[in-house]
């Protein structure tokens, strides 16, 4: 599939990345579905989701990441998830969070568990993004009315 626009998907760093080898092996993966897996810390990603729908992806493997990521969410991805400015998928330990799980305010939620392939993972993100981007392209509208002919 060819795009003019770079496909990026944003990786939030709750630990340094050499302590996060699933970085590396998702990031190849991510390559060969023609995406960049680049990592943010928190300010990046709040000066980098300002105007559009961007794609995260948090790995929370370990009890450390998980109380950052909190923390992390409190302050601004549950505002980002809310105004549609941010998309997340979420490899989490701990079990879904029902905050953000809610169906009725929030689209972008998608949470798995491990034990999951990261090939089950790229695949999941590849079909959202391919389904959002086909969705902003589509015109919202029907087809226009027409008055039936009369003949006689």
């Amino acid at each position: 599939m060819e795009t003019t626009q770079k496909r990026y998907i944003f990786f939030l760093q709750l630990q340094s990345l050499d302590q996060c080898p699933e970085y590396f092996v998702l990031a190849k993966l991510f390559a060969r579905k023609g995406f960049q897996l680049v990592p943010v810390d928190m300010e990046e990603l709040s000066a980098l989701t300002q105007d559009k729908n961007n794609f995260l992806l948090v790995l929370t493997l370990n009890l450390t990441a998980f109380r950052k990521f909190n923390l992390k969410r409190k302050k601004f991805i549950n505002f980002a998830l809310k105004s549609r400015k941010l998309s997340l998928f979420h490899l989490n330990s701990f079990g879904e969070i029902k905050e953000l799980n809610n169906s009725y305010t929030i689209k972008g939620y998608k949470t798995l568990s491990p034990p999951v392939k990261y090939q089950k993972l790229v695949d999941l993100v590849e079909e959202y993004y391919l389904e959002r981007v086909t969705k902003e392209e589509k015109w919202p509208g029907g087809r226009r009315a027409r008055l039936p002919e009369m003949n006689g």
